[in-house]
């Protein structure tokens, strides 16, 4: 997650979920330059996409953009603007061990997703492409794994674009069957 926010702010993410998924709608820093400000994603960003199956794909577009300077209409504004495109692809099915256990029936939903951040200069709300730079392209390669009645995945593995693994992360929640 990129924001033009101080990596030290601290602050809230909103999310919902209905039946066709976990989404983020939004988030908010409660200090630094953009405290209080609330952004939301237009579209909503899937995380997790229901109902799924083995076979299943999601394909998800969602963007935020946020002012960056005084939102005059009669001058040129600022604006810090993230774009996502995500495939979810539920890709593996079977059993799971853990350090905190063994489950089965777990779900491998593979997220692929391109992100591209941009700084856009507008005027009277129309974008200036001759005043807007794209400031980062980062691709994102993780392995969620999923299982029915758990409220988190049950592990996650971040893969770098060549799907060198980079990290893993495991829950580790007593609430757990």
């Amino acid at each position: 997650f990129r924001s033009p926010v101080d990596t030290s702010s601290t602050g809230y993410m909103f999310w919902s979920s209905d039946s066709t998924g976990f989404k983020i709608v939004g988030w908010r820093a409660e200090n630094g330059d953009y405290a209080g400000i609330n952004v939301y994603e237009n579209p909503k960003e899937l995380l997790i996409g229901t109902p799924a199956t083995y076979g299943t794909v999601f394909n998800n577009f969602s963007n935020w953009e946020m002012a960056v300077s005084d939102a005059v209409p009669a001058d040129i504004d600022t604006f810090y603007v993230s774009e996502r495109t995500k495939t979810l692809t539920t890709d593996a099915w079977g059993s799971l061990t853990t350090p905190f256990g063994t489950f089965n029936n777990v779900l491998r939903i593979h997220e692929y997703v391109v992100r591209i951040d941009s700084v856009i200069a507008k005027l009277y709300g129309m974008p200036l492409p001759q005043f807007s730079v794209e400031y980062l392209r980062d691709t994102s390669n993780n392995y969620l794994f999923v299982a029915n009645d758990i409220g988190y995945p049950l592990a996650i593995v971040h893969a770098d674009v060549n799907n060198n693994v980079k990290d893993v992360e495991y829950l580790m929640d007593t609430l757990c069957p």
